[in-house]
């Protein structure tokens, strides 16, 4: 990459207001009152001053106009540029996706985002992916269609940036061996149906990936191994459980470093976790991608 390239943003998923301590995943929920976790997040982020921050879905518990409209609200209080990608729990039970669109279709581009959006390098280019969910046979599929990704490739063609950043709440790679490893009895919240198809065609020769999704709840970073059409995968944990963290992704010429950070560290000191896994290994935590 570039070595004049420099942006700094913040990475932040799953903050499922209107969600109570009844609610869980891995954790129970941490409180009755996600909006205040929210709202110590925001606070952190601001003090941290990226130059921008994602929000990778799932704000919301149940889509309601009341939870869309106090997760504007706490968002509004960022002090940086934001948008927002949708999350399935930001679709009503019914699947209207229409309240959602109302409260943040000014936050919420999909597809490349446009100039001026985000205070980005010519050389960097943020995409933001909306699936779209539903069953066959009673098999539940997740996908991006195949219409956002190939004007996605058709706007890189014209920009080559040295970076692409592609945000989507659903994870693109398979995650199942690394929750057995990790706990026998770890829940699974799936992927993207063709998600790797996603990555070979989004991830392309002479410019690097980064791919930043949610949903599953806990810290995961998987790298291509490969030095042709390279890319890295950071699933970031949820916002309403423990370990409520948010990432801090830094790009300095040749290297991307990602760090994590306390969003409400006394929120969480006073509830004590069922399972400490969702916070990663090590190497789910702090990387150096050169």
């Amino acid at each position: 990459m570039s070595q004049r390239l420099r942006t700094r943003f913040a990475v932040v998923t799953d903050l499922h207001l209107g969600s109570t301590r009844e609610g869980s995943w891995h954790n129970r929920f941490l409180t009755d009152h996600p909006e205040e976790t929210a709202a110590a997040a925001v606070d952190a982020i601001n003090a941290d001053a990226p130059d921008f921050t994602l929000i990778l879905g799932d704000l919301t518990d149940t889509a309601s106009d009341a939870e869309l409209q106090l997760a504007r609200e706490t968002l509004d209080q960022l002090t940086m540029p934001w948008i927002v990608c949708r999350g399935n729990h930001d679709v009503t039970a019914e699947g209207d996706r229409a309240p959602f669109d109302r409260v943040f279709g000014d936050r919420a581009p999909v597809g490349l985002v446009p100039s001026g959006v985000l205070p980005l390098p010519d050389s960097v280019a943020v995409a933001a992916l909306d699936a779209e969910w539903g069953q066959d046979d009673g098999r539940w599929w997740v996908n991006v269609f195949a219409e956002q990704v190939d004007a996605i490739r058709t706007g890189l063609s014209a920009s080559r940036p040295d970076l692409l950043i592609v945000a989507c709440h659903f994870p693109f790679v398979r995650q199942s061996e690394y929750i057995r490893t990790a706990a026998p009895s770890g829940k699974n919240a799936g992927t993207l149906t063709y998600g790797e198809r996603t990555i070979s065609a989004l991830a392309g020769e002479g410019y690097r990936t980064l791919f930043l999704t949610g949903h599953q709840h806990f810290h995961h970073i998987v790298e291509s191994g490969s030095d042709e059409s390279a890319w890295l995968h950071v699933t970031t944990a949820s916002l309403v459980e423990f370990p409520a963290e948010y990432r801090l992704i830094e790009v300095d010429g040749g290297t991307l470093s990602i760090t994590t950070h306390p969003a409400a560290p006394a929120t969480v000191a006073a509830v004590s976790p069922d399972v400490t896994w969702p916070r990663g290994r090590n190497e789910d935590r702090e990387m150096r991608w050169e």
